[in-house]
């Protein structure tokens, strides 16, 4: 079997198949395993110390201390490995009832232009960041999504939309509605 070089736009847009044993099936973009930019735990560590000298605040100062951070935006790289993924109050594990029931109703009163202000509500759920509260709705907790298995015509049309689209998710969305089309697309990939 011959390696061929792809050309650009094979590794900026994925190609799905229909697999009729599985369905919607990913097989050719990029992936998200980049080793550009990394933390270690080295860096990890740095940056935990520099948030407790800095109760948090002044990321510049914070972003200053870890090694390794030329980017312009270096603040907001440190302030986001932080929020999402140190900080000891982050709770990363199963969500419960009440969180649920919490978030089920947070998403009735925060409602500003027909969507939900995530950032807004994870601030009333101790632990829990904006992305995690978005991903427990549209995966979970939203009553209008379809729990049944995709239909047939159903990933023909995401398979054309993805291909006419591109990866504009939220266009192709708009096609199926009801369906959170990430899912599908993290479930054919497995």
């Amino acid at each position: 079997m011959t390696k061929s070089n792809p050309s650009n736009s094979d590794l900026t847009t994925p190609t799905f198949v229909i697999d009729s044993s599985r369905g919607c099936k990913r097989v050719s973009g990029p992936t998200r395993k980049s080793t550009k930019g990394g933390w270690t735990p080295e860096t990890d560590k740095l940056l935990m110390n520099a948030v407790c000298k800095y109760k948090g605040k002044h990321w510049k100062k914070i972003a200053d201390r870890v090694p390794g951070r030329k980017d312009k935006k270096r603040d907001v790289q440190c302030q986001h490995r932080w929020q999402k993924v140190l900080n000891p109050n982050l709770n990363k594990g199963p969500w419960s009832k009440e969180e649920d029931d919490l978030l089920s109703e947070l998403v009735k009163v925060n409602i500003e232009n027909d969507k939900p202000k995530w950032s807004k509500i994870s601030k009333q759920l101790p632990g829990r960041i904006g992305k995690q509260c978005r991903g427990r709705w549209h995966n979970h907790l939203n009553p209008t999504i379809k729990k049944t298995p995709w239909s047939r015509e159903e990933e023909l049309i995401l398979v054309n939309a993805q291909m006419e689209h591109g990866n504009k998710w939220t266009e192709i969305a708009k096609l199926l509605p009801g369906r959170y089309v990430l899912n599908k697309l993290r479930q054919d990939g497995e």
